[in-house]
C-alpha cells in the first residue's frame, strides 16, 4: 500500500529515521500537553483536569473589597 513513499523517503533507512523523529516528536507533545493540563489545573486553579475526573468544576469566588 505504501510501497511508493521508500524510495520518496531515501530508502528504508530514511523511512525509519523520518518514522522515529516524528515518533518522538509526538511523544514530547504528549507528554508536554499532559504536565501542562496538569500545571494549569493544580497551580492557576483553573480546574479543567479536576472537571473531566470528577464532573465539577470548581471556581474560586471573587472577593469583593
Amino acid at each position: 500500500m505504501f510501497v511508493w513513499i521508500v524510495p520518496l523517503m531515501g530508502g528504508e533507512s530514511g523511512v525509519r529515521f523520518w518514522h522515529h523523529l516524528f515518533l518522538w516528536f509526538f511523544v514530547t507533545f504528549i507528554i508536554v500537553h499532559i504536565y501542562l493540563a496538569f500545571y494549569h489545573d493544580y497551580i492557576e486553579g483553573r480546574g479543567t483536569i479536576s472537571s473531566i475526573v470528577g464532573g465539577w468544576k470548581f471556581e474560586r469566588e471573587k472577593s469583593e473589597k
